[in-house]
């Protein structure tokens, strides 16, 4: 009976560290912002195109498959990933969780915001404006 019991506490250990990882890749290092890695024609320019594809990237890494992430494991996972983000400004709706349109939205609007050359950012000025520490 005690092997049993052991078991079944190792078991639900183990199934609770897969749950876990399962939920949050993002913040155990699967992705990380990087302002470089938006400029796919190595201009040293990011268009809005650019950036929103960066950020549809950086949501599917998030919310692998999911159609939401709750506000406290966006900020976790922003943090983790070296970007400047407050979830509870995403979260427009206020319904406490982030969905893709509005993650989108943020990131569209803080590149509106942005001065722009020929209506593109520069690689480093998105760095600064996007990365955590502002580097």
């Amino acid at each position: 009976m005690r092997l049993k019991h052991c078991n079944l506490g190792i078991l639900m250990l183990s199934l609770a560290g897969w749950v876990q990882a399962q939920s949050n890749g993002f913040a155990t290092g699967n992705m990380h912002f990087d302002a470089k890695e938006m400029d796919t024609n190595g201009d040293h320019m990011i268009t809005r195109e650019e950036m929103i594809a960066y950020a549809q990237k950086t949501w599917d890494m998030m919310a692998h498959g999911g159609s939401t992430i709750p506000i406290a494991v966006a900020d976790k996972d922003f943090a983790t990933g070296g970007v400047n983000y407050q979830a509870r400004a995403i979260d427009t709706d206020h319904d406490g969780t982030i969905s893709k349109e509005e993650y989108v939205a943020y990131a569209t609007r803080k590149f509106e915001s942005m001065q722009k050359t020929d209506n593109m950012v520069s690689v480093d000025e998105m760095a600064r404006a996007f990365a955590r520490g502002n580097t």
